[in-house]
């Protein structure tokens, strides 16, 4: 037991030393966001998403449907309500948060008291607002779920007009879309390589978990990649 105590420790240090370990922590807890909405997500939406995501025949509503109940399960509805506005505060706000911690507050704010006090409110606001665009595209999505979540990407986007950081708070929904298309990709090739069976059988039973180690594994590497990209910026200038 001493022993692998040990060897855990052991880890956490080499991962610290290679900077790994708060990437590990995103990835983590991208993995567990879409663990629950596995746990929380109706029979009848995880039929409807593991259908797709294996190109079997499936009903336009029943896919929209499917998405608009994730959606739901994470902002709660009716969206006009004081709870769905509060999920959607500490979102926002976690997302600032982290950026703040990854790359420090924006430059050009003069202190972080004008940044809290005029940007942070306004950031809260166009968030909000922009899921009931969002849900008002998943609804329509049809049998075109990576659409309808792509979609919803760009609005998240647009909405973010006040600091466009906080446009990672929408991460999640191209994160669903990749987790579809891959599964998708995976499908044809499960006869070749015998290692995706598991995965396969996964994206059958629990979908959105299958989708949750795809958005593990691109939150890991998008966070490396990004802090990689942004310490060789630091050292160009």
């Amino acid at each position: 037991m001493l022993v692998h105590e040990a060897e855990r420790q052991a880890m956490g240090e080499l991962l610290k030393l290679l900077g790994f370990s708060t990437p590990l922590i995103y990835a983590t807890a991208a993995y567990g966001l879409f663990f629950w909405l596995d746990k929380e997500a109706s029979d009848e939406a995880k039929a409807a998403l593991a259908r797709t995501m294996l190109l079997k025949d499936y009903k336009n509503n029943q896919i929209a449907s499917a998405l608009v109940e994730v959606f739901d399960r994470i902002y709660t509805y009716p969206l006009l309500s004081w709870r769905a506005f509060f999920r959607s505060l500490v979102f926002s706000t976690v997302v600032i948060a982290i950026y703040a911690v990854e790359l420090g507050v924006p430059a050009q704010e003069e202190s972080p008291a004008i940044f809290l006090i005029l940007v942070w409110p306004l950031c809260i606001f166009s968030d909000y607002l922009a899921l009931f665009v969002i849900r008002a595209l998943l609804v329509r999505s049809g049998t075109k779920p990576v659409v309808g979540l792509g979609l919803g990407t760009v609005w998240g986007v647009v909405f973010s007009i006040f600091w466009p950081a906080t446009a990672l708070v929408f991460v999640w929904l191209p994160l669903f879309a990749l987790g579809i298309v891959i599964v998708r990709l995976l499908t044809p090739l499960s006869w070749i390589v015998g290692r995706t069976q598991w995965f396969l059988k996964e994206g059958k039973e629990h979908p959105l978990k299958a989708i949750g180690y795809v958005a593990a594994v691109a939150v890991f590497l998008g966070t490396v990649a990004g802090r990689a990209i942004f310490s060789a910026l630091q050292l160009a200038l």
